[in-house]
């Protein structure tokens, strides 16, 4: 087994994890990669925060974000349930 770099650790914790499944829900509904959108991503990782700490007692939980982005068609709505599998992907 490699030994992971310091940097893979800091960025393998359950709430990255979560970060990134919700990005990518969000990419396969609406087409949009919020990956360079600096304020959809800190908005990504404290509804992530708050999920793992939800996953502790819950199955699953509902992760909602409203306008998370824009077209001009007009506002984006994030709404993901994330389980307790996201974790351990």
């Amino acid at each position: 087994m490699p030994i992971q770099s310091l940097e893979d650790l800091l960025h393998d914790s359950p709430a990255d994890r979560v970060v990134e499944y919700l990005r990518a829900q969000f990419l396969a509904a609406e087409g949009i990669d919020l990956t360079d959108d600096a304020l959809a991503l800190q908005r990504l990782r404290a509804a992530a925060a708050e999920a793992v700490a939800e996953l502790a007692t819950e199955t699953a939980v509902d992760v909602s974000l409203p306008f998370i982005s824009s077209t001009a068609a007009g506002p984006k709505h994030l709404a993901v349930w994330v389980s307790r599998a996201v974790l351990s992907a």
